[in-house]
């Protein structure tokens, strides 16, 4: 390239050799001329409301944060540690404003306001979480520095990325603090003003002349920084036509920071490649993090930029989140321009793998949104944050390239997975990496079964892989074993990672209570009420008999469970018999030999009326009749009335056979010595003494012949 200061390395305190490329081979020019954009960006200052706060952070994300922080929630608390920790946060830090800032070229000052914005925003931060005012009245002791002082951002073409990376956060420190009453309105009139003047014409000079370069020449992240400068700008300030300005080259601008040429290829819905990925994974991880920032700011204004083009920037998010989780991607040749006039044609063929696996404090922001507002399953994606998070921020000392983002997005836009509606029912729950289903350990019914992943039976039959999910309200349910009438619970109610998961009575405690987050094709994580931890297969194993254990979200396919509905229709066949079965006719209870019609040998073994434990036996050719113990002792096929009573006499507690143990035996609810017993071909609740008297209270649960 001719001019060098196009593509000049910073100086050591800032980030280097940001060149801009861009991609024109495949899109239409959307914007006819320079001077057509130029008229539009400066013809009129629409001034409209904007939404307040509404750039990063609105009200109920200040709530949620306060709320999770003073409840030591993790991971929020985690991330706000990190911030409580950061120097830049401090209510000490004293700003260094000056009157003119210089980037790329000697002497090289801007550190002092990339620090200097951080120190804003994290205080600014701590005061909205606290209410601790010394915090805001650091904030608006730095906001009044720069907002007195500056006067103009100079240097090589870095000082594009300065005007554009610094606007948008310092922005976002004084959208957070101008309901502070301590910032006087004139301090707040004067900060607007230094922000229309200085860094917004900077802005607006760069999207329209690319510093007089082919406007392929500059790599996306320079176009997104100014973007999101503008568009904070327009927020800030309530002025319409700068908001409009961001928001529309966001989709149909001729540079590299729109999203058709941020993201210039579709490998599939999902995998879009990046307009730096041939590059290095630093720059396009910084790419995709600053179009985070311009679709929340919009998002928050009430303008969908997450879903434009359907949804391509998720694409090519979850595409560099892919490549640097250290899988392959798929890669085509990609070309553009550089330098000046009609530019020197450039070409990669691949995909970089200079700093494969890097990663910054950005992608709980994408996540938070695709993942958790929207519930769209993204593996990568999540993969990716789960290894970031918590996620900390910029502060004094680290490496310039951190102070590209404000970070924490653990604490500001991570949200509680989307909880699903599930109706109650039974269901077999399949693991998604495996394919195999949760299970009872030896279709065990004991205290302290353990529960692990194998293989699945038909889940007609299999009752060791047969839950009972039931709503609790409020979006919780439990998950009762089928066959057990036992809870899934974890072990001593523990929070920790690798807490084990086994049967237990249940008691309605928060470790046996699950919310659901549904992924996609009818997958969901089950997270634990006590500990917000998934449900989870140890070590994402595909062997029979791995445990199952709780574990932190990581977004993995061993935390993921498909539910399909399956039948706990039975027969129940005399122990002494291959074909004597348990039927009603004229809905009183009797032992017949093949029965017919089968359906009146067939019940619907159901969670028991009167506890979670127990069992109950609902007909099938009648629904709403249940098996159920008269006060003379005979059993009947009666319908419910709904009263304690019935339930009681209804409801049975399901133990192992008294004369079979691969069996079972079927105890009174409230008389734990009588049992269903067959009685000369009539079937009764009686008491049981000798080894005759146990066969005939010991039957066999079969799955019917017929189908159901």
């Amino acid at each position: 390239m001719s001019d060098v200061s196009l593509d000049r390395p910073g100086s050591p305190a800032c980030p280097g050799n940001f060149r801009r490329l861009f991609q024109t081979q495949t899109y239409p020019k959307k914007l006819k001329t320079r001077s057509t954009l130029l008229a539009l960006a400066l013809s009129s200052t629409s001034l409209l409301a904007a939404v307040h706060p509404g750039m990063l952070h609105t009200n109920a994300d200040f709530t949620r944060m306060a709320t999770k922080v003073a409840a030591n929630a993790q991971p929020w608390k985690g991330s706000y540690d990190l911030l409580v920790a950061s120097t830049n946060s401090q209510s000490t830090w004293g700003p260094r404003a000056v009157s003119v800032i210089n980037r790329g070229t000697s002497p090289d000052n801007c550190a002092l306001l990339y620090n200097d914005a951080a120190a804003a925003y994290q205080n600014a931060l701590r005061w909205k979480i606290t209410g601790d005012v010394a915090h805001a009245n650091k904030a608006v002791e730095i906001l009044n520095a720069w907002g007195y002082t500056l006067t103009a951002i100079t240097g090589n073409a870095d000082r594009f990325l300065a005007a554009g990376l610094y606007g948008y956060e310092i922005a976002n420190a004084a959208e957070i603090m101008r309901t502070y009453s301590g910032w006087a309105a004139a301090d707040q009139t004067q900060f607007k003003n230094m922000m229309l003047t200085v860094f917004y014409p900077m802005n607006n000079d760069f999207l329209v002349n690319h510093n007089t370069a082919h406007i392929q020449n500059y790599w996306a992240n320079w176009d997104l920084c100014n973007m999101a400068s503008i568009l904070a700008i327009g927020i800030l300030c309530d002025d319409q036509a700068k908001i409009d300005q961001a928001v529309n080259y966001f989709k149909t601008g001729g540079g590299n920071g729109a999203i058709n040429n941020a993201v210039p290829i579709l490998h599939s819905p999902t995998l879009g490649q990046w307009q730096e990925a041939g590059r290095d994974q630093e720059h396009t991880i910084m790419g995709v993090g600053l179009m985070a920032v311009i679709c929340e700011m919009a998002w928050n204004q009430g303008i969908d930029l997450y879903g434009y083009n359907n949804k391509r920037f998720m694409a090519g998010a979850e595409y560099v989140a892919r490549y640097n989780n250290l899988k392959t991607v798929p890669f085509a040749y990609y070309s553009w321009r550089s330098g000046t006039g009609g530019g020197t044609a450039n070409t990669h063929g691949v995909v970089s793998n200079a700093g494969q696996g890097a990663t910054r404090a950005v992608w709980d922001t994408i996540v938070g949104h695709y993942s958790h507002r929207l519930g769209i399953y993204l593996p990568e994606l999540e993969e990716k944050a789960a290894a970031t998070r918590p996620d900390g921020g910029p502060q004094y000392g680290v490496h310039a390239s951190q102070f590209d983002h404000l970070g924490f997005t653990t604490l500001t836009s991570y949200r509680d997975p989307i909880t699903t509606s599930l109706p109650s029912g039974v269901y077999q729950l399949t693991a998604r990496h495996s394919g195999k289903g949760l299970t009872a350990y030896n279709n065990g019914t004991a205290n302290g079964t353990n529960i692990e992943q194998n293989t699945i039976v038909d889940p007609n039959s299999a009752d060791k892989q047969n839950w009972a999910v039931t709503a609790l309200g409020s979006g919780q349910y439990s998950v009762i074993g089928a066959f057990s009438g036992r809870a899934m619970d974890v072990y001593g109610i523990s929070t920790a990672n690798g807490a084990n998961i086994n049967l237990w009575d249940y008691w309605g405690g928060n470790g046996q209570k699950v919310t659901l987050s549904a992924t996609d094709s009818n997958y969901h994580r089950l997270f634990f009420v006590h500990s917000g931890k998934t449900v989870a297969v140890a070590g994402g194993s595909t062997a029979d008999g791995a445990n199952v254990l709780q574990w932190q979200n990581t977004g993995g396919t061993e935390q993921q469970w498909k539910f399909t509905g399956a039948t706990t229709v039975r027969r129940l066949r005399l122990s002494t018999s291959t074909n004597q079965y348990l039927r009603h006719s004229g809905f009183r209870a009797y032992i017949a030999t093949d029965p017919f019609p089968a359906q009146d040998s067939e019940f619907r073994v159901v969670t028991g009326l009167s506890g979670l434990t127990g069992v109950s036996f609902e007909s099938i050719n009648f629904p709403g009749r249940y098996l159920r113990v008269r006060t003379d002792g005979t059993i009947w096929a009666e319908v419910s009335d709904g009263t304690s009573a019935f339930n009681d006499s209804a409801s049975f507690r399901r133990v192992t056979g008294l004369s079979d143990t691969a069996k079972y035996s079927y105890q009174m609810w409230t008389d734990s010595t009588r049992y269903l017993s067959n009685v000369s071909g009539v079937v009764n609740a009686t008491t049981v003494s000798g080894a005759t008297a146990q066969a005939n209270a010991t039957f066999a649960e079969v799955f019917p012949a017929d189908g159901y």
